[in-house]
Parts: C-alpha cells; sequence; structure tokens
C-alpha cells in the first residue's frame, strides 16, 4: 500500500477478495490477513472499502442470482498517517521491496481456467463470459518437483548477487498450469518463470524495460519472434525455418489479422471459428469490422497456405500449455548456461534482458538452447536501440562461428 500510495502512475487503491478460499495456498493465510487489516484500519493507518458481490437476474421469479467470483473485490488504501509513520521509520520507496522479502515456494501449479457469467458492463444486454483464473493446486512432493524447485532456487541466489534498477525484482517462481489432478502431473504444461510480487519488471512496458540495468550497465532485450509458431512446426516435426521470413508469407494485405488468427489457434489446440469479442472491439477502434473485412475462411485459407503444417493442430493435442513448456525449458537452460559463466538474465516470458557486454554471448546460448529443445531454429529480434547490437546479434547466429565457439554449449 505505501508503494501504491507513492508511485504517481498508481491509483493508490489495493484490490483484495476477503473470500477464504482465495489465500488457500498463498503466502498469508485468511486469518492472519484479517487480523492485520482490522488492527491497522483501527489504529488508522487504513481505510477499507468493502466489497460486493454482484447479482443478476436470470428471469426466475425475478430474482437475483449471486454469481460466485465475480465480486467486487475490497479496496485498501493508506492513510497519511501510516505513510508518515513508514517514513519516519527509513522505509523509503526505492527500496520498499527489501523490507518485505519473504521465502516464497519455488513452484506453483494451478487448476484449468474456469469460463463463469456477469453482467456485461456498457450499453449491451444480455450476458457474457468472463474467465476466472485456475485455483492454485496443491502437489505432492516428487523427485522432478524437487528437481525444478532446486534449479529456479539456484537462479534466485545466484541474481542476488547483482543490482538491478529501473524494474522490481525479489526472485522467480515457475508457474505451471492445468494440474487439475496434481497427483498425476508431469510438470509439462505452462512453466514460466514469474517474478513474485506486483509491479515487477516483467510488467512494464518494453520501454520502461529498456531503462533496466544490471550492475549499473545497460541491458538489451531479445525477442523471440513468433515463438509458439516455431514451437508447433518442432513438436509435430514439421519444417520451418522462422529465419526466412514469417509474417511477410502470407497472402493477406493485413498480416496482423492473419497472426492474431494464427496465435488464438495455437492457444486453444484447434482452429478459431469465430473471433472474439474483446479482438473485434480493438479493430472496430481501427475502423476496420473484423467479420466483414476479414471473415474467418478468409483469414484461415491464407493462413493454412502460409503454414500447411497448421492443417495438423486439431489432432495434434497440443495447446499453449505444451508450446509455453518447451519455450520455458529452452529459456530456463539458457539462464543457466549463462549463470555457470557468470552472466546475469531476467526473462520476460518469450524474451531475456542481459547486460549489453554480453549480448552476442547471451544470443549464442538462446539460439542454440531453443534449437536443441524445440529442433527449429528461433528467429532472434533485439528490442533495443543501442549501437552495436544487430551486428553482435548477428555474428553470435552466423552459423560457421556458432559451431566453431564453444562458449555456448
Amino acid at each position: 500500500m505505501i508503494a501504491k500510495a507513492d508511485d504517481p502512475t498508481k491509483t493508490g487503491k489495493v484490490y483484495r477478495s476477503l473470500k477464504k478460499g482465495g489465500f488457500t495456498g498463498g503466502p498469508v493465510t485468511y486469518g492472519a490477513f484479517t487480523s492485520a487489516w482490522e488492527a491497522l484500519e483501527g489504529l488508522e493507518l487504513v481505510t477499507r472499502s468493502p466489497g460486493a458481490p454482484r447479482f443478476h437476474s436470470l428471469g426466475f421469479d425475478n430474482k437475483p442470482m449471486h454469481l460466485d467470483g465475480m465480486g467486487r473485490a475490497s479496496v485498501f488504501e493508506a492513510t497519511p498517517k501510516l505513510l508518515t509513520l513508514a517514513h519516519q521509520h527509513g522505509v523509503a520507496l526505492e527500496d520498499i521491496s527489501r523490507h518485505f522479502e519473504q521465502d516464497r515456494g519455488a513452484l506453483q501449479l494451478r487448476a484449468y481456467s474456469m469460463w463463469k457469467w456477469s453482467p456485461r458492463s456498457g450499453a449491451d444486454s444480455g450476458t457474457a463470459p468472463t474467465k476466472v483464473r485456475g485455483a492454485i493446486v496443491s502437489f505432492e512432493p516428487s523427485a522432478r518437483a524437487a528437481e525444478l524447485e532446486a534449479q529456479v532456487t539456484r537462479l534466485n541466489d545466484f541474481l542476488r548477487n547483482f543490482t538491478i534498477r529501473g524494474g522490481r525484482f525479489n526472485g522467480f517462481y515457475r508457474g505451471f498450469n492445468r494440474g487439475q489432478e496434481a497427483g498425476a502431473f508431469k510438470w509439462d504444461r505452462g512453466g514460466r518463470l514469474y517474478a513474485y510480487g506486483q509491479d515487477t519488471y516483467q510488467s512494464i512496458s518494453q520501454d520502461g524495460r529498456a531503462l533496466i540495468t544490471i550492475n549499473g550497465e545497460p541491458t538489451v532485450e531479445i525477442d523471440i519472434s513468433a515463438s509458439y509458431l516455431t514451437v508447433f512446426h518442432g513438436l509435430i516435426k514439421a519444417p520451418f525455418d522462422p529465419r526466412e521470413g514469417t509474417w511477410e508469407r502470407i497472402d493477406i494485405d493485413n498480416k496482423q489479422v492473419a497472426k492474431d488468427w494464427i496465435n488464438f489457434s495455437l492457444a486453444k489446440g484447434t482452429e478459431l471459428q469465430k473471433w472474439p469479442r474483446g479482438s473485434v472491439r480493438e479493430y472496430r477502434a481501427q475502423g476496420i469490422a473484423l467479420a466483414r473485412d476479414y471473415p474467418i475462411p478468409t483469414v484461415r485459407n491464407a493462413a493454412l497456405t502460409a503454414f500447411p503444417a497448421l492443417t495438423k493442430l486439431e489432432g495434434s493435442g497440443l495447446t499453449w500449455a505444451e508450446l509455453m513448456y518447451a519455450e520455458a525449458e529452452a529459456i530456463m537452460t539458457t539462464m543457466a548456461r549463462l549463470m555457470d559463466k557468470g552472466v546475469p538474465c531476467l526473462p520476460v516470458f518469450d524474451s531475456i534482458i542481459i547486460p549489453l557486454s554480453q549480448v552476442r554471448l547471451a544470443t549464442g546460448v538462446l539460439y542454440d538452447a531453443f534449437y536443441q529443445r524445440v529442433g527449429r531454429p528461433p528467429l532472434l529480434k533485439p528490442k533495443s536501440a543501442l549501437p552495436g547490437v544487430d551486428e553482435q546479434m548477428a555474428a553470435a547466429m552466423d552459423v560457421d562461428e556458432r559451431w566453431v565457439n564453444p562458449f555456448h554449449l
């Protein structure tokens, strides 16, 4: 709350549901949280606006029905009295995270996401589905879980030796998904590294991340372009080289529309049959009527002509969860190999942030790790305007040099 109150880009409000089930598996229990905010409120250090459930008439005797999970969370705010007290005790915004470090689990497993119904906002009538994040699932200790935990712990211990400015970082955990049956889970779905806490470096804009420094040195972000599409081709053993041009090969005037159809389809594991409402709204703001200007059959035909392997999507058994796991494993391998050479690396899902002086090394390591895991070469692009970056990356990916120099194997 102190960080939110002192951040000019935020409203100062912290939202938290007080449902008991929402604390299961978290770092703070329901009882501890409730006791704390009630005491702080009594001391006039915190204010709270109670949450409220949403009700919606479903037409049965005109009686409203409570839709579980779709209520408005309670709102907490720090009072001026709390801010003054914190300042008097040396709690400053620039190092506030240091005061709230805590031991956290290195792994997190969540069940499937669910769809629930709630009143649709705005002028439209009727109801619309809302996606609710899967609940945290407890899992039994196993050799594989212990191995994964040790990997994350080692990375966290290593990165604590560096001073990271321009973005908050308090350690990682690996988030795995679709763990409905925790006892039978094979730790092969999801698996990305997420930075603990709110407002971390992963949540700021690309322009904001460009300002991150590690031990005072500027950094460069290297992105895996068309990652899921490349992973898909690799996992089904279909020929594909993104370096030969990816979206350019699609015969359609709006490449982004085709890219959206492909990415939605890959995520679902089945061909997209109808444009999502969110996409319709976004394109409408640009003067584009998706259903009229880019009907699904037209976009589908263009996409499948460019990438015939997508015809095998529905029988592949692959969704975003399996594709993400392959990508995450390549990132983990990259970080481990760089760590062994004393080089820090901060992941941002399908990209990595590394010190400017290590661009050439990191590019080669990431290239090989992805190629070895997926079976297809990645298309790596810099998200940086710093001079010399393009040349260093190109040199690192040169075939002759890559196989001669052993530093990234």
